[in-house]
């Protein structure tokens, strides 16, 4: 019974050190005050991506985003953007609208992205 209890405590705690966190962004959140946070998001997918440490999830209310997306940022465990509800993300820019540049270890799924 006991090596049942140590084995759960284990894996709670293996699970806390894979994944770094969840943060946020939204249409109405802020790059320059907002914290990533569910209750105060950022405006940006960049911003997140500059901003969230390595083994993150960024997860992008539904909406619409203007302007270009920087992945300019490489991760040696990863991170993930996505959609919060798949394709409600709208990305959308009249060049580029995803620029991948130096980037690494990003996936990027579950989003409408088109030019405007």
């Amino acid at each position: 019974m006991r090596i049942k209890a140590s084995m759960i405590v284990i894996a709670f705690i293996l699970n806390g050190i894979c994944l770094a966190g969840v943060y946020y962004v939204a249409p109405d959140g802020s790059d320059l005050t907002g914290d990533g946070s569910e209750g105060n998001p950022w405006a940006t997918i960049s911003k997140a991506i500059r901003s969230v440490p390595d083994g993150s999830v960024i997860k992008v209310r539904p909406g619409e985003y203007f302007g270009r997306v920087h992945l300019g940022r490489a991760f040696e465990k990863g991170v993930i953007v996505e959609s919060e509800v798949p394709y409600q993300a709208v990305l959308r820019n009249n060049g580029i609208v995803v620029a991948v540049y130096g980037g690494a270890n990003i996936t990027f799924r579950g989003f409408d992205v088109a030019h405007s």
